[in-house]
């Protein structure tokens, strides 16, 4: 009877140490279906961030992680208003970026991220978000994004030139929730490049299909 109970104790000993070293798998989904209530809401509180914001209903989600942990993700162009020196060549109205905001279920923000596309780093603008997909990356959540830009250093002169010059280009944000609640984000650019014109989440996904083998 000793014995037998000792062998339950190393047992249930073990499932402790696994399930507390390992609180998180990778698991990872998106919904699209919230109400138009939610994503009302979801934009007013989008948009009383710092920034001055356009926010894209079509790739804002319910993001559901491992153990039912859930968040919303606004998905925003976010354009940083700041002093433009005199003779300055870069985008006139301050930058742009493609932003990613998590929020929790009470709308309360969480964390954050300002995609970093390196090309021409100093004046590129963030034009549109082409497509968000959750992904699960070296054994981590992550949300594969495509979004377009422009280099912004010489603004449109006239009708035609207008909605030209656009690049592309798709990064991996990894996810990393903690146990207190809270949620880092980092951009990993080490499989797809950090300077990639991909134009396609597809593309994307079997890129990191190879990197994984």
């Amino acid at each position: 009877m000793k014995k037998l109970k000792l062998a339950f104790g190393i047992f249930s000993v073990l499932i402790f140490l696994g399930t507390s070293q390992a609180p998180f798998s990778a698991t990872i989904v998106l919904d699209r279906g919230r109400s138009a209530d939610d994503l009302d809401y979801l934009e007013k509180v989008a948009n009383k961030r710092p920034d001055t914001y356009r926010f894209n209903s079509r790739d804002s989600f319910r993001v559901t992680l491992d153990g039912g942990r859930e968040y919303f993700l606004a998905s925003t162009i976010t354009v940083s208003r700041v002093k433009v020196e005199p003779g300055f060549q870069g985008y006139p109205g301050g930058r742009g970026y493609c932003e990613f905001n998590f929020f929790n279920k009470k709308y309360e923000y969480v964390n954050g991220i300002k995609v970093k596309i390196q090309d021409a780093a100093d004046t590129n603008v963030c034009n549109w978000i082409y497509g968000v997909s959750a992904v699960v990356y070296k054994k981590q959540p992550a949300l594969l994004v495509t979004v377009q830009y422009h280099l912004g250093i010489d603004p449109a002169r006239t009708v035609e030139e207008i909605g030209r010059g656009y690049h592309d280009f798709t990064t991996l944000l990894v996810l990393d929730p903690r146990p207190d609640g809270s949620l880092a984000i980092r951009q990993d650019d080490e499989c797809l490049g950090a300077m990639n014109h991909i134009d396609t989440l597809a593309i994307a996904k079997k890129r990191l299909v190879e990197c994984s083998r």
